[in-house]
């Protein structure tokens, strides 16, 4: 295990299918029990697409380490942590386009740059804090796409990708349609 994940004080976890069924079970546990509770980490060729889809996207968060990770596991779901550490499952991956990839990582890139002073676990459902949160990481993503000339409709359709997955739940289903939503209004008015 790197020890570098073992000096994370403080734990954001961003999902996207609220993969985190006890957030407070979540923030107790330590990142070695989270990694191995999340099928630990993955090396190979979906690493390489992973870093040439955050390359451009990690220029523009300035001052911010940043590392990209696979998780091998294969559910719909991302994570930040506060260190820079960004977790994509290998399911998230294998779903997605380049173009929807980047906006996954935008997504995450997002609550890095905007919610770094945050503590708790925070659901990509807005169940454990506000839907707020995952408006503004999406806000976020979108103008990080938009600096590298990539379209912003790639966070609508990597969004409905997720949504359509499976194992999101209801509420979810609800704040990802709201958001999508949010998304399309904010297309129609660049």
């Amino acid at each position: 295990m790197n020890p570098r994940y073992l000096s994370v004080v403080g734990l954001i976890l961003v999902t996207f299918v609220g993969g985190c069924a006890s957030c407070e079970q979540a923030a107790r546990a330590t990142p070695t029990d989270w990694l191995t509770s999340h099928g630990g980490v993955e090396s190979g060729p979906l690493q390489s697409r992973v870093e040439c889809s955050a390359r451009l996207l990690i220029s523009g968060c300035q001052g911010r380490a940043v590392s990209i990770h696979i998780l091998n596991n294969d559910t719909l779901t991302a994570y930040s942590w506060p260190n820079g550490d960004v977790f994509l499952s290998r399911g998230l991956v294998n779903a997605l386009t380049d173009a929807e990839l980047s906006a996954a990582i935008a997504h995450e890139l997002g609550h890095l740059l905007n919610d770094g002073q945050l503590k708790s676990v925070v659901g990509l459902n807005g169940a454990s804090t506000s839907l707020d949160v995952e408006e503004r990481a999406d806000a976020t993503g979108t103008e990080l796409l938009l600096l590298q000339h990539m379209s912003p409709t790639a966070m609508i359709s990597m969004l409905e990708k997720v949504q359509k997955g499976g194992g999101v739940l209801r509420n979810t289903r609800h704040a990802i349609d709201h958001r999508i939503e949010l998304l399309k209004t904010a297309s129609t008015h660049r």
